[in-house]
C-alpha cells in the first residue's frame, strides 16, 4: 500500500531524513534503536530511502538522538504518570510506542497539518495518543491543544 504523499515544504520534507535513519539503523545487524516501526511506515509510503543516501555515521547520530529523547520523555512519564505529552514536531515518528508511557498519559503529536495527514496514512494510532494539525512557526498554535481537565 502506498499513502498519498502531499506536496511538502523542504523544512516539512526533512522528516524523511530521521525516518530513514531509523530504519536504516533497524536493518543494522546490531542496532542502536530498534525502531521497526520507520521500515513499516516506509513500506505503507511507498519509500525505500534511496533518495537520501546518508553515511553509516548519520544513521548511528539518527538513532542514538531518538534513543536519547526516548530515555528523556520514558524517565518523565515514569515519574508523571499523569502528564500530558506534546510530542512537537511528530513527523512519521513512532515515539509514544517505544516509550509505552503509563495509561494516565496523554499523548499529543504535533506537527504541520500536511504531516499529520500524511501520518494518519502511515502511523499506527494508538488509542491513547491524539494528532493536532499546526504550524508551530505560528504564534498561537498552542490554542489547539486541548485544556480539557487543566486549571
Amino acid at each position: 500500500m502506498s499513502a498519498t504523499l502531499p506536496g511538502l515544504t523542504p523544512a516539512q520534507a526533512s522528516l524523511f531524513l530521521t525516518l530513514c535513519g531509523r530504519a536504516l539503523d533497524s536493518r543494522a545487524p546490531q542496532p542502536f534503536l530498534g525502531d521497526a516501526a520507520a521500515d513499516d511506515v516506509l513500506a505503507r509510503i511507498g519509500d525505500d530511502c534511496s533518495r537520501f543516501p546518508m553515511p553509516a555515521s548519520s544513521v548511528t547520530d539518527i538513532a542514538l538522538r531518538a534513543k536519547k529523547l526516548d530515555r528523556v520523555v520514558r524517565r518523565f512519564v515514569a515519574r508523571h504518570t499523569d502528564a500530558v505529552v506534546l510530542d512537537l514536531g511528530a513527523g512519521l515518528d513512532s515515539r509514544m510506542t517505544r516509550v509505552a508511557p503509563p495509561a494516565g498519559v496523554d499523548w499529543y503529536d504535533v506537527d504541520f497539518p500536511e504531516v499529520i495527514a500524511l501520518r494518519a496514512e502511515a502511523v499506527e494510532q494508538k488509542p491513547k495518543a491524539e494528532t493536532i494539525a499546526t504550524d508551530l512557526t505560528e504564534p498561537g498554535w498552542h490554542d489547539a491543544v486541548p485544556t480539557v481537565g487543566l486549571p
